[in-house]
């Protein structure tokens, strides 16, 4: 039985690989490409993610959102908290 799902793989990635480089058919390859990507292409950052950001903030008060160039969004004041969301070096964004 092994062999048998093995040999239907085969034929798959045969398929995904005659979708891929159909120079003729450029829908046919597209999709074929947005399906590759969004499945095996997570690793590298494609794919669907959960939109947004989910922030619980337990104690209330208003969040702002800043980038590192210092463009924010939210309301500013210099007395707040801030927690640094920024990711370590290697790390996926």
């Amino acid at each position: 039985m092994q062999e048998a799902l093995d040999q239907i793989v085969d034929v798959a990635e045969q398929v995904v690989y005659d979708a891929l480089t159909d120079e003729d058919d450029t829908g046919r390859r597209d999709t074929m490409a947005r399906f590759v990507l969004g499945s095996q292409g997570r690793r590298r950052g494609w794919g669907s993610a959960s939109p947004g950001v989910n922030i619980k903030n337990g104690a209330g008060g208003t969040i702002v959102v800043q980038w590192a160039d210092g463009t924010s969004f939210g309301e500013s004041n210099e007395n707040q908290n801030t927690i640094d969301v920024t990711p370590d070096e290697g790390e996926a964004a």
